[in-house]
């Protein structure tokens, strides 16, 4: 599976072949992105099957030039220890992970850190769905492959 997100390239040219571009927004940094690094929950979504995943700003930027078979993020896994057999993983004002003991808490219980590379590559856990309470943004995870 693809996991190497190379940016669409800029055409001085334009599509009609006089110089006449059409608008094009895009990201100010067009430097190739990983596939493996995503950085919101959609970006995570595709991080589990990046057959999907598009070159977007809502990846991390390709540390290795390109190099996907000796990167050491190809073969990253992470382990997360928990009581139960679903884990809420909330998101906080600055876009940070925290695996919470007690969900139903709210912020008050305690919750682990995570960065969203490592949940990327979570072993023994399956993605859910995302959702909002009262307390903050949310992402479910699931025991079993």
């Amino acid at each position: 599976m693809p996991i190497f997100l190379e940016s669409s390239g800029y055409n001085p040219i334009g599509p009609d072949g006089q110089g006449r571009n059409r608008l094009k927004i895009d990201s100010i940094d067009p430097q190739p992105r990983c596939a493996l690094r995503p950085s919101s929950y959609p970006a995570l979504r595709e991080s589990q099957d990046t057959r999907l995943a598009q070159w977007s700003g809502s990846f991390g930027i390709c540390t290795n030039a390109g190099r996907c078979n000796g990167c050491e993020r190809s073969g990253h896994q992470f382990e997360l220890e928990a009581f139960t057999s679903e884990v809420m993983i909330r998101i906080d004002a600055q876009n940070r992970l925290h695996a919470m003991n007690k969900a139903d808490e709210g912020w008050s219980s305690y919750g682990r850190f995570l960065n969203w590379e490592d949940l990327a590559a979570i072993k023994g856990w399956r993605i859910g769905r995302s959702g909002s309470d009262r307390h903050s943004q949310y992402i479910l995870i699931h025991r079993g492959d």
